[in-house]
């Protein structure tokens, strides 16, 4: 079928999975982390050495605890 051809964009949920306790730049288009950090500073730093000039970022949370909307 078509619609499985398409490629998923990764969920947010997803991006904090892999972090804990940090900043995280990234593009909030694609969701892709283009710079991580322990300061807002150095996060937004890396997120423009790797190509991204204006990064959405925020922090990861130190524990990982079930979301309720």
């Amino acid at each position: 079928m078509w619609y499985y051809a398409r490629m998923k964009k990764p969920s947010f949920a997803d991006m904090f999975k892999k972090f804990t306790d940090v900043w995280i730049a990234y593009d909030s288009n694609t969701n892709k982390v283009f710079g991580i950090g322990k300061s807002l500073q150095a996060a937004i730093n890396r997120a423009r050495k790797n190509g991204l000039e204006a990064p959405t970022v925020t922090k990861a949370p130190k524990k990982h605890l079930p979301w309720i909307v």
